[in-house]
């Protein structure tokens, strides 16, 4: 998941921000309850600010309140649409509940927000590779590769796909690559 936004100085009473700061410093604190009941307080005040909602759904969705989470994403994005972040996280909750061709539909609504995003790739690769898709999976992974070459997981996963596939030397290329990316990160 994507964490909370913190982007707040446009807050025009002390109250709220107040309210932002201390919901953010809770959440990253890991304490998503409390996060969760001060998010629920600034949402009473701006009841139209849709990162009162992204932050709270990311409260529940790390309490896996995922129901919750999902229609906290959804008042976000009614009220902000192209807020690419609660497609990203509506749509990880969805692929994480095996409803994948729904999660694919919000990657993609989220590819035309952000088209550089890795990891929007990365995950719609992992969401096809699920269902079986592996040419449309191997597709995003190469680019989520492309649009970052040192990212270990994405090599990771699509030597699982080749795997998959009984594709043996391109899952060892990808898996030598991923580890050694992996072993030059951790110095």
């Amino acid at each position: 998941l994507n964490g909370p936004l913190t982007s707040s100085t446009d807050f025009e009473n002390a109250e709220a921000q107040k309210l932002v700061d201390a919901g953010r410093a809770a959440y990253l604190a890991g304490q998503y309850q409390k996060a969760v009941d001060i998010y629920s307080v600034l949402i009473k005040l701006k009841p139209t600010d849709p990162r009162a909602y992204y932050n709270r759904g990311n409260a529940y969705a790390r309490l896996k309140a995922f129901e919750k989470a999902l229609a906290d994403f959804n008042e976000a994005l009614k009220i902000s649409p192209n807020l690419y972040l609660a497609l990203m996280n509506r749509a990880n909750i969805f692929s994480q509940s095996k409803r994948f061709a729904e999660a694919i539909a919000d990657y993609d609504q989220a590819i035309l927000l952000n088209p550089d995003q890795f990891l929007i790739f990365y995950n719609r690769g992992i969401a096809f590779g699920r269902l079986g898709d592996y040419a449309r999976a191997i597709r995003d992974l190469a680019e989520a590769i492309r649009l970052n070459p040192r990212d270990a997981p994405s090599y990771a996963s699509r030597g699982d796909v080749f795997f998959e596939q009984r594709d043996f030397e391109k899952a060892r290329n990808d898996y030598v690559k991923a580890i050694e990316l992996d072993s030059s990160q951790k110095h």
